[in-house]
């Protein structure tokens, strides 16, 4: 309800003026909230779009992997599929340019965990790490030792 009185044949409504001020005030400072909130987050939302992309092609590459945890301690396990029409001969895996020997046999579609052991890391913070692979073709072992190093990061946060 507004207060009223006229002037000059026009009604004037007290307090209109003031109501819209603060209608338009209100409008503004939501919209504020919401750009701002949009910008501090905004880097997070990459940062998981390209983490579940890399994830993504782990899983369907030629030697994949299908999960992976670093915990604080600095064990990771990486659970590797061989996606290769013939069996495989794992020698060594190469993380962040550090190579790590193995000796690990997997058929085509078979899948196994193997453990390795880096710096430790803080829990909860993101890691990224860089992979590559190091094998025989065992239907072919003539062909030498084959890489398969897609310089594609694998992600996560870092468990206890």
């Amino acid at each position: 309800m507004y207060l009223t009185h006229h002037r000059r044949g026009r009604t004037v409504h007290k307090g209109q003026a003031a109501t819209e001020y603060l209608l338009l005030l209100s409008v503004l400072l939501i919209l504020i909230v919401i750009v701002i909130s949009m910008i501090t987050d905004l880097p997070g939302t990459l940062n998981l779009m390209v983490a579940r992309g890399n994830n993504e092609f782990w899983t369907d590459s030629e030697i994949g992997i299908i999960g992976h945890t670093y915990y604080s301690n600095g064990e990771v396990d990486l659970l590797i599929k061989n996606n290769k029409p013939y069996p495989i001969t794992l020698t060594s895996i190469e993380i962040n340019g550090e190579d790590y020997e193995i000796n690990t046999n997997l058929n085509p579609g078979e899948s196994q965990i193997i453990t390795l052991y880096l710096e430790g890391c803080n829990p909860g913070d993101p890691y990224s790490l860089t992979i590559g692979f190091r094998f025989y073709d065992d239907d072919d072992r003539s062909r030498g030792v084959l890489t398969f190093s897609p310089n594609i990061p694998i992600t996560g946060r870092c468990e206890s």
